[in-house]
């Protein structure tokens, strides 16, 4: 399968993408690396299931418009979020 994972840099997304890959799904990751590291992820780099990660805001349309357009994933995996409660709502 081809999946998506946005906040997959983060404590919970890395996890999530380690076992998509453990399982052979192609995985992308979109992550803004607000909370989280790009190191997270760097241990994945060199599978072959890997497919990119991504540098970017989900709140950015036209970002996300390439992203989709580019790619026909089967599932996407959104688990991006901001740590500050205020800045959701806002």
């Amino acid at each position: 399968m081809k999946i998506l994972v946005t906040g997959g840099t983060g404590f919970i997304g890395r996890w999530v993408v380690k076992r998509l890959l453990q399982d052979k799904n192609q995985v992308w990751v979109l992550d803004n690396l607000a909370n989280s590291s790009i190191k997270n992820v760097e241990e994945f780099v060199d599978n072959p299931y890997f497919k990119k990660n991504i540098q970017g805001d989900i709140k950015d349309e036209e970002l996300l418009n390439e992203i989709f357009q580019l790619n026909d994933f089967d599932v996407c995996y959104h688990l991006a979020a901001s740590i500050n409660v205020q800045d959701s709502i806002d």
